[in-house]
């Protein structure tokens, strides 16, 4: 979940998640052939043949672990096969990085059955590959650095530019922190995601800057009178959260 930090990984910006309770499972036995047999409350099984690197398709909800496993078959990775049964108490679509928790409990599960290991950053940006190509999601690092990395009773500062993390203490006695459900579903493949990304992308060519975490906020004043709308308000964001998320961190 994230605290602060809204639409910052993808501009090279600051996001400051933690973990919650409610996890992905995934449940895997070895097979004598070299199939992975997916099974999943949220859609029908999946077959895939380990024989041969994995292509991207259309494979509806196994695209995430689909993705996963080929990124690591690039690796040189042998994967065994495998029969594997995915259970959440996770909604899905709803904005606690459902899609995420996914890759990564796939990637844990294959560093099990190959009794090898990635660091944590490594797995990550890994996950982050399988959902661009497989899952045709253009998300930045958050999720998946916020799945592999946080540890209980702390909130991640991620740097999205450099990946440097920092664990800020989050145990006050007397601070809680309600998750409420509000029945609102969303996927970041259904387009919106995309086109903002896109639109903070065009601001910054129009700023002729890097990415909107390059806009010096001191310059914003004069700069902004360059950018249609959406852009100005895109960039204006971007800047105010970058600073709203240091200070939080650091309050």
């Amino acid at each position: 979940m994230n605290l602060i930090g809204e639409h910052t990984d993808y501009n090279d910006g600051f996001v400051l998640p933690m973990a919650i309770g409610p996890c992905i499972r995934v449940r895997v036995t070895p097979r004598a052939d070299r199939r992975a047999l997916l099974h999943s409350e949220h859609g029908p099984p999946a077959s895939l043949d380990l024989e041969r690197p994995l292509q991207p398709g259309d494979r509806g909800w196994s695209c995430y672990p689909a993705g996963v496993i080929a990124q690591f078959q690039r690796l040189g990775w042998s994967i065994p096969g495998f029969e594997a049964t995915i259970s959440a108490d996770l909604p899905a679509g709803g904005g606690l990085s459902s899609s995420a928790a996914l890759e990564v409990a796939t990637a844990t599960a294959v560093e099990m059955l190959c009794g090898q290991a990635l660091p944590p950053e490594e797995k990550a940006l890994l996950c982050q590959q399988a959902e661009h190509e497989f899952a045709d999601v253009p998300c930045g690092i958050m999720d998946q650095f916020a799945v592999t990395c946080c540890r209980a009773g702390h909130a991640l500062l991620l740097d999205c530019r450099s990946r440097i993390l920092r664990h800020v203490p989050f145990a006050a006695a007397d601070v809680r922190v309600l998750v409420i459900d509000s029945g609102v579903r969303h996927r970041l493949a259904d387009g919106e995601y995309a086109r903002r990304r896109a639109e903070c992308a065009s601001a910054a060519r129009h700023l002729r800057v890097p990415s909107l975490r390059d806009v010096d906020a001191s310059d914003w004043q004069t700069a902004q009178a360059a950018l249609p709308e959406p852009e100005r308000s895109r960039t204006a964001h971007v800047i105010s959260e970058n600073d709203r998320t240091l200070a939080f961190a650091d309050a």
